[in-house]
Parts: structure tokens; sequence; C-alpha cells
């Protein structure tokens, strides 16, 4: 739990723009991550994982709606 609170503060505290965020929160996490033995792969694989379930799928989802959406039509 302090490594993944830590991933998060450092991560927070370096400034970033949103589309690079998820190459920073990774580099941060193999870093943390790193120094306490866990597989790098596995790091990348969750920090992934979890960007697609917080950034891509609401996206996606989002997008369809938008496209999908038809204005009333007004009685005049």
């Amino acid at each position: 739990m302090v490594a993944i609170s830590t991933m998060y503060l450092l991560s927070s505290i370096i400034p970033s723009i949103f589309i690079f965020d998820v190459i920073i929160k990774g580099g941060v996490a193999v870093y943390i991550f790193g120094l306490l033995g866990v597989p790098e792969p596995l790091i990348l694989s969750v920090v992934t994982f979890m960007w697609i379930l917080n950034f891509v799928l609401p996206s996606v989802i989002g997008s369809y709606h938008v496209l999908q959406f038809k204005l009333p039509k007004t009685v005049s």
C-alpha cells in the first residue's frame, strides 16, 4: 500500500500533459515497484490495463452516446 501511495504521489507531482500521463505513471511505477522486485512486464501490464479502464473505455462509451444523441423536435 505504501508503494502504491508513493507511486500516485510522485506521478501527481510531476507535471505532464494528459496524453503522456500513462507514460509518466508507467515510468514511476516501474521505478517504485522495481525496487520491490516486481517484474517490469507485470507492472506495465497493470498500468496499461488501468489506463484502458480509466480513459479508453469511458471515452468509447461516451463517444457512442454522443454520436447516437438526437435533438428533440420542437413543436412550433
